[in-house]
């Protein structure tokens, strides 16, 4: 397989996934009356999983405080601030669900059902719902363009069902045209709007990219190798490798 070269910038990082052949269909996160697990229910979810998300969990527990900060002294005009949280039937089952936020009010959030509902029959897109803020799993800021901030859960749980991370590494290259340095840039799923999940990726799984990258030479292994720029930068070259975030594993270049 030759080297493929590509003009692009950074938000047309989807081009080069599209001809490599990594796009597929994401299957949405889905979202949940009670907040409170019956305490023999048994998660449907895989204790695995559940493990792999409770770092992201936990990053959205941390970093919600702020984006509630700035719901409060409110955001700009089309922009929707959404939280993600479970609600559990008599029968154990439950509904992960975005909730439109409405209102917070000292501890308690007031909003609507965002997304659609399946194992919960009580519970429909657009009802009214509260909660408290310690049931919050996930957040996002969703803005008139589509893209993105937070849902770091619901982020991980795309890249993990379509098991692949699209890892743009940056590359120096000596006169000789030989790759003499290779960085992490940045992560994204490979769907047709990409999300940057560079938070999914842990950084021995970058320092071994980088590693893949000055071991392999480009004309020989196949690297797909473009170009990109942002404003205000110099054109550099990077090189992508793919992440498959299911299995913890790199997909060496072919």
């Amino acid at each position: 397989m030759k080297t493929e070269i590509m003009e692009m910038t950074m938000t047309r990082i989807l081009f080069a996934i599209l001809v490599a052949g990594l796009a597929g269909q994401l299957n949405a996160q889905q979202s949940q009356g009670n907040n409170t697990p019956p305490k023999d229910v048994a998660m449907k979810a895989t204790v695995n999983l559940e493990q792999r998300t409770q770092p992201y969990v936990n990053l959205a527990k941390t970093t919600y405080p702020a984006a509630k900060q700035r719901y409060l002294q409110g955001l700009p005009a089309g922009h929707r601030f959404s939280v993600v949280t479970r609600f559990y039937g008599k029968d154990g089952k439950y509904e992960q669900v975005f909730v439109s936020v409405n209102k917070i009010a000292g501890q308690t959030v007031y909003g609507q059902i965002a997304s659609e509902t399946t194992h919960i029959k009580t519970l429909k897109r657009g009802d009214a719902v509260s909660f408290p803020e310690g049931a919050i799993l996930d957040w996002c800021i969703l803005d008139p363009q589509g893209n993105e901030e937070g849902n770091y859960v619901g982020k991980f749980l795309d890249a993990y069902r379509l098991k692949k991370a699209v890892m743009l590494i940056a590359i120096k290259r000596d006169t000789s045209g030989r790759i003499v340095g290779a960085g992490f840039r940045m992560a994204t799923t490979p769907e047709e709007k990409p999300q940057d999940i560079s938070f999914c990726i842990p950084e021995n799984v970058r320092r071994a990219a980088e590693q893949m990258i000055l071991n392999n030479d480009s004309q020989k292994h196949g690297l797909i190798i473009l170009h990109y720029n942002n404003p205000g930068e110099a054109d550099k070259q990077g090189a992508i490798v793919i992440y498959d975030i299911q299995n913890e594993k790199l997909e060496p270049p072919k």
